[in-house]
């Protein structure tokens, strides 16, 4: 599965989202496990959020504020994590478009 933000921009993968993650909050003075820990959340739980390995509400939620939190400048205010349940989804509104072919 891919992200593609705009036609004619490249797309971004599930692994280059989480790596985006990463290092929104190193930028940020800190890291992705620290953050987890001081928000309640395992860092595993991220990773699986991030990579489609665990959907569902919680899940969501979760790939959501990491989004906005990391401050990944292209990513902030998707409404849509790239999750398996988001294949083909499109959010007019934001512009974005959650694909699963390359």
């Amino acid at each position: 599965m891919l992200f593609n933000m705009n036609k004619g921009k490249p797309k971004m993968t599930k692994e280059q989202l989480y790596t985006q993650i990463r290092a929104g909050f190193v930028t940020k003075g800190t890291s992705l496990n620290k953050w987890c820990k001081q928000n309640g959340y395992h860092r595993q739980n991220a990773y699986a959020a991030i990579m489609g390995e665990w959907t569902g509400e919680k899940a969501t939620e979760l790939c959501n504020l990491l989004i906005v939190e990391s401050g990944v400048p292209l990513l902030t205010g998707i409404n849509n994590p790239p999750t398996e349940t988001h294949l083909a989804l499109t959010d007019s509104d934001a512009g974005l478009n959650w694909d699963s072919g390359d």
